[in-house]
């Protein structure tokens, strides 16, 4: 019996039209492409503030909508933050409901400006759910953008939950000069996948800029690669399926097998 599983993540190049009705059409089209695919994905990774709403009423009824999309046994994982960015959450959602769910916990310098209220630490339940999930054998963490750099940050003292991916859900990259970099992104990636020794799979929507050819939204390590001052995409182990390497209209797929 294969146990491996297959984690694809979408790619969102978003061109003047960053609309949240434009985002519900891209992730209708993608469920329904999947719908019509011989091998569906265990998981749909979709990036972080990927849906946004005012209050607790239209988060839910987002949430509903999207559920209500799930036809099949795909589960779907989006990040959805509320206009004012105090809450940034991961969600894992299955056509029966929510599976886990997980609150930003490591900030950035505009976060704590804006006020965001992170989670009480990296292990944190959210609503009552886990932020850890298992598909098969495979346990998955869910990371809100920065929280792949929390990841780095966390002394020997914490315990380290026992993962096999830890899927990062980022918000997106603005044009050159403008916020964190693809490559930076990609060095954190690393950098995680090196110290819990598992594989990141990474999501992310880019703004007004081209998704770069090479960016390696799937990334697992050497097992004894210890200097990440030397870590490059070539050192990278993971490789998209190439029939499942898919384009769509403002979107590009990669699929994993983990």
């Amino acid at each position: 019996m294969d146990n491996r599983i297959l984690v694809t993540s979408i790619l969102y190049h978003a061109e003047g039209n960053h609309s949240a009705s434009s985002r519900i059409e891209s992730l209708a089209a993608i469920l329904q492409a999947v719908e019509e695919s011989s091998q569906a994905p265990d998981v749909l990774i979709f990036p972080a503030g990927f849906l946004k709403f005012h209050d607790e009423k239209e988060k839910k009824d987002l949430i509903s909508g999207v559920q209500g999309m799930i036809k099949i046994d795909t589960c779907v994982c989006l990040g959805i933050d509320s206009y004012d960015g105090r809450h940034q959450l991961g969600i894992l959602l299955s056509k029966k409901g929510i599976k886990a769910m997980g609150r930003k916990y490591f900030p950035t310098d505009w976060d704590t400006k804006a006020g965001m209220i992170k989670a009480t630490d990296y292990l944190a339940r959210e609503e009552g759910y886990e932020r850890v999930f298992t598909l098969k054998t495979k346990r998955i963490y869910i990371a809100v953008c920065n929280d792949i750099k929390g990841i780095t940050a966390l002394n020997l003292e914490q315990p380290q939950p026992r993962v096999d991916v830890v899927v990062d859900l980022i918000h997106g990259f603005n044009k050159k000069g403008g916020g964190s970099s693809p490559s930076y992104f990609a060095r954190t990636m690393a950098n995680s996948a090196q110290k819990w020794q598992c594989s990141v799979i990474g999501s992310a929507a880019f703004f007004d800029r081209d998704i770069p050819s090479n960016w390696p939204a799937g990334i697992k390590l050497k097992s004894y690669q210890k200097d990440m001052r030397k870590w490059n995409y070539e050192n990278n182990l993971l490789e998209p399926l190439t029939n499942n390497s898919t384009k769509l209209a403002s979107l590009e797929l990669k699929t994993y097998k983990l």
